[in-house]
């Protein structure tokens, strides 16, 4: 599994245990996207949009549980993947969650793709 598939995953598993939902609707696709502008981080995420208007629920609020969610799991598994691809997680607008790659994960996903190019 190669690093972003890997972060898209725990994201998913972390917005369903930030939510206390058992099962997360089919229909909530968590997205990645790269960002274009450097101040919205690398990544971008729109999980806590479309969770919210599932759950009926302020999509900034989910969002802030996802970010705790993701800062607790690193502090617990530090040597997890997901832990050392993500450097910084912030919460934007009406609930879009940023993700900045640390060095590390941007070392990986450099690796991987030399690695699928040979």
């Amino acid at each position: 599994m190669n690093s972003i598939t890997h972060i898209k995953q725990k994201i998913r598993e972390l917005l369903q245990e930030a939510t206390e939902q058992k099962t997360l609707p089919a229909s909530i696709e968590v997205s990645l996207k790269t960002n274009t502008k450097k101040s919205f981080g690398d990544l971008s995420c729109n999980a806590a949009l479309v969770l919210a208007k599932v759950l009926q629920l302020n999509p900034r609020d989910i969002a802030q549980k996802i970010v705790t969610a993701i800062t607790d799991f690193q502090e617990r598994n530090p040597q997890d993947l997901f832990s050392r691809c993500v450097g910084t997680v912030e919460i934007a607008g009406p609930g879009f969650i940023n993700i900045t790659l640390s060095a590390q994960g941007w070392q990986h996903i450099a690796q991987e793709f030399f690695t699928l190019r040979h």
